[in-house]
């Protein structure tokens, strides 16, 4: 699926992207030879980096059999490392499309935003505390007998006690969110100020800048209990459920690779021109 996926987003980024803006024919192939660009350095540069990463936790599992929460704060920070390297390459090219978009194109894409604010809003803030909880709890369970396999009891248990553990941020993230857009909104009216540029760099790669100290504080403790709760899961694994691990983190790495080693299709456009 992955593999799939991959090899397509020359088209499903387009289509996803066209949910929010119409851009003109120009803009069509500008949005095409600069996707295209990020496609391939992406391919490059950043799968292997991907799959070196994981080779190397493979290894880790093989030979480690007790974690520290330090262990596992270090293997976060290299993927939000990972994170950062592709909005920072890519920051330049969007403002560059956003500085060439007019202002009822750009009008139009902060209305979608907004739209799917409401969507947010319906979805994360109409739950009770209890319903937010059991769906942490079904998510995580799902997602860590995806890399595991069947879960044990006790690992159930604590499971249980990370998803009670959290505290809610939803109307910070909500908050945030009208942040956020309403500052890019006005900064996007004025991107042949180089200040104006500066600043919109900043909301795409340093987006926590806008964090009020209450939703920051949130963050930071939620931080600490889930990584202290992945500590407790690594250090409860079987001998079954590490190889079952180990042989996904060979899989996840086999297909990296593979695919850091294939090219997109030059010939396809990104539109239907």
């Amino acid at each position: 699926m992955l593999q799939l996926t991959y090899n397509n987003l020359n088209w499903i980024i387009p289509w996803y992207a066209s949910d929010y803006i119409t851009l003109n024919r120009s803009q069509k192939i500008v949005f095409d030879e600069t996707l295209h660009e990020i496609l391939n350095w992406h391919r490059k540069t950043q799968l292997p980096a991907y799959a070196t990463w994981l080779d190397d936790l493979q290894q880790e599992v093989e030979n480690r059999r007790t974690y520290r929460t330090d262990d596992i704060a270090l293997h976060a920070q290299v993927i939000y490392r990972f994170y950062q390297q592709l909005i920072t390459a890519i920051t330049p090219e969007l403002i560059t499309l956003f500085s060439q978009i007019s202002q009822p194109q750009a009008d139009s894409f902060f209305n979608a935003l907004a739209e799917d604010n409401l969507e947010w809003k319906e979805k994360h803030l109409n739950k009770s505390p209890e319903k937010h909880v059991s769906e942490r709890r079904k998510n995580m369970n799902e997602r860590l007998e995806e890399w595991l396999g069947e879960l044990t009891g006790t690992q159930r248990g604590i499971i249980r006690s990370w998803a009670a553990s959290l505290q809610p941020t939803a109307p910070e993230q909500l908050h945030q969110r009208y942040r956020w857009q309403a500052r890019a909104h006005t900064l996007v009216k004025t991107l042949d100020n180089p200040t104006s540029k500066r600043q919109v760099e900043r909301l795409l790669i340093e987006p926590r800048h806008l964090w009020t100290q209450e939703y920051a504080r949130k963050n930071e403790v939620n931080r600490q209990t889930t990584l202290h709760f992945l500590r407790d899961i690594a250090n409860s694994l079987t001998e079954g459920q590490r190889q079952h691990l180990i042989h996904k983190l060979q899989k996840l790495s086999g297909t990296l690779k593979s695919l850091s080693q294939k090219h997109p299709q030059d010939d396809q456009n990104l539109y239907t021109l």
